[in-house]
Formats: structure tokens, sequence, C-alpha cells
């Protein structure tokens, strides 16, 4: 992996954490449209696409099938399912009812984003909503919300855990490598359900170390800018100092 595939996965990575929670926290929220074409749906609670071909309950637990249409008599309307959003006739015989499919992990929830909408740039949404500098350590309200449980985690199989300590031995944070990358591993569970949920996100001291590095690369270029600066400044004094040594000889000499 070439070292922009590597930003890039540790990028997308990070988002799709992000997103995934953010997705989670706002699945009964109107603010759920601004991930991409999707509805708050006011009624049932949760959110559907803009096709109406697919839904999320509102505890973001279970994704839904559209509303199915049911009569014994030949549908008045042309198609079988409608998104919730769809007014029937007053007269209209009809029953509706929802199937449900198997739950939605919060893992998951940036592949259910990729096929309710058009929006695959994690990045760029990422980025567009702001989460990108959103702290999710504190991240104390809502329904999905942080635990630090990280060193308790059952430790998956493929993954190298480099678990972070001070100097007194307290743990401090989970590292894991994964494809050579050094990820944050974070924990968060739903405040009325039981089990926790862990997500990858960028290292955030990996990335001071190398902010470090990089303005410490800065401030050596700047000091050899500097001592270039006064060696030519320190040039044009001598040059400038020849000259009027050439001068005060000619004028004596009356050449």
């Amino acid at each position: 992996m070439c070292n922009f595939e590597k930003k890039w996965f540790v990028l997308d990575t990070d988002a799709r954490s992000r997103i995934a929670i953010y997705m989670i926290n706002h699945a009964d929220n109107p603010l759920i449209a601004q991930l991409g074409n999707l509805s708050h749906d006011a009624f049932r609670g949760g959110f559907f696409s803009g096709d109406g071909c697919m839904a999320v309950s509102g505890d973001a637990s279970c994704i839904l099938l559209p509303r199915v249409l049911q009569s014994p008599e030949p549908p008045l309307i042309g198609a079988a399912m409608l998104p919730s959003s769809v007014s029937l006739p007053l007269d209209c015989d009809l029953t509706v009812s929802d199937e449900r499919i198997s739950p939605v992990t919060p893992g998951n929830m940036p592949f259910v984003l990729s096929n309710m909408t058009d929006q695959y740039d994690f990045i760029f949404l990422c980025r567009t909503l702001g989460l990108d500098k959103k702290d999710f350590d504190h991240l104390n309200n809502g329904i999905f919300i942080r635990t630090f449980v990280d060193d308790l985690m059952e430790r998956l199989p493929g993954w190298n855990w480099l678990p972070i300590r001070d100097h007194l031995g307290c743990f401090v944070r989970m590292n894991v490598l994964c494809q050579n990358v050094v990820f944050e591993l974070k924990t968060f569970k739903f405040v009325d359900r039981p089990g926790v949920y862990s997500f990858l996100f960028a290292n955030i001291e990996d990335m001071k170390g190398k902010i470090k590095l990089m303005f410490d690369d800065s401030a050596a270029m700047a000091r050899k800018v500097r001592e270039v600066a006064l060696a030519q400044r320190q040039k044009e004094r001598e040059y400038l100092q020849t000259k009027r040594t050439i001068e005060r000889i000619r004028t004596a000499s009356g050449f």
C-alpha cells in the first residue's frame, strides 16, 4: 500500500466511523437529511430513502422494507409499494404492514447509507458535516454514546492489538494495527440496550507526531532560508564596501 492509498484508507475508515455514529444518533431527527436523499419519517419514526425502497427504524436497530399495501381486490394504485409520505384516499380499504428484516449493526450503517443514497464519498461528507472536527470522546448525549471500555473489548483475530499505557501502567488508549496502519479503537453503546460496539478512528497521537515532524521540517527550512538571506546581505555589504574602496582609490590616484 503506497502512501496515498494508506492516507485515503485512514481517512475513509475514520469518516465511516464518524458517519455511522452520526446516523444512529440522528435516525429519528430531521437532520438525517444532511446525509443525502433521505427523509425523516415523523409518523413512524426513523427515516427512509428518497425512492421509498428502504427505511431505518427510529432507534436504528433494524431496516424496514417499504410499506406493503395489501388488499383482497386489485390495488387501486399502480405501484404495490409506496413510501410512508404517500397519502391514500379515505375510501381505500387497504391494510399497511411493515416487514422487518435482519437487524442492522452500528458498524454496517455506512453500508446502509450507500444503499439508500447516491453519496459514496464518506470523506467529503464527513468534512461537509464538520464531523472530522468533532471530538467523539465527549459524545455523551443522544442514543449512542461513548463508553471507555476499550481495553475490555474482545480482541478480534487479524488485528494486532497495541494497548498504550502511561508510566504508571494505567491504560490510556487502545491502538490496533489493521492492514499495516495504526488506528485508535473507541467503544460506544446504546443508552437503553446492552452491548458495546467498537469503531476505528485515525490515530490522533500518530497524527500529532506527523504534524510535529512537519512543523520541525518547516522550522528547519525557515532557518536555512534566513541563513541564506543573511549570507546574501553580507555579500551585498561586502560588494558595496569594495566598490567604495575602489572609488576612493580612483579619486586619490586621479584616474
